[in-house]
């Protein structure tokens, strides 16, 4: 059983006819009854009755609507999670801040928590030259560094006019 035939089973039970379900969902009706019959073999059960020109669903066919419903929710929630991580606005995010940087940092993190509401993140202290080694190495994905540095390989963000910077890998402009 896969969310597809969990999504179809969800319409069948929502119609209470196969006909109208199928209408739903844009297939035809046949292989709409073939993929509930499959269920209920492989569940050993019957999920819905038929009761005249309508189905009734089962206490089982109760129980898996019940969970399917459920499937399905995690399944849209997991989609938008993905996305939302792909467009980076979702996600974990590990920050090396230089010793020098401590006091500058609760007003940038307030405004990156304002932006990105749903990013989590983890700072890492050490000194600007290993933050930018860690960077490179993809140990942390941003530093909030003082100058002067050689930053030819990174991408740099000036924050403000005390000489403090962020710095990424190039490659993940």
């Amino acid at each position: 059983m896969d969310i597809r035939q969990l999504r179809y089973f969800i319409a069948i039970v929502e119609e209470r006819k196969i006909s109208a379900a199928a209408e739903r969902l844009h297939i035809s009706q046949p292989p709409l009854s073939q993929h509930l019959k499959t269920m209920e073999e492989e569940l050993g059960s019957k999920l819905v009755e038929r009761s005249g020109k309508f189905l009734e669903i089962t206490e089982a066919g109760k129980v898996l609507y019940k969970y399917a419903l459920q499937m399905d929710l995690l399944m849209e929630e997991a989609k938008m999670e993905v996305k939302e991580v792909r467009m980076g606005v979702n996600g974990k995010l590990t920050i090396g801040i230089n010793t020098f940087s401590v006091v500058e940092l609760p007003e940038i993190l307030l405004q990156f928590q304002k932006q990105y509401p749903k990013v989590t993140y983890k700072v890492q202290q050490n000194e600007s030259a290993q933050l930018c080694k860690l960077v490179r190495d993809r140990v942390v994905e941003l530093a909030i560094i003082r100058m002067p540095l050689e930053l030819d390989h990174f991408s740099v963000i000036h924050l403000c006019l005390s000489r403090i910077n962020m710095v990424k890998e190039s490659l993940l402009i």
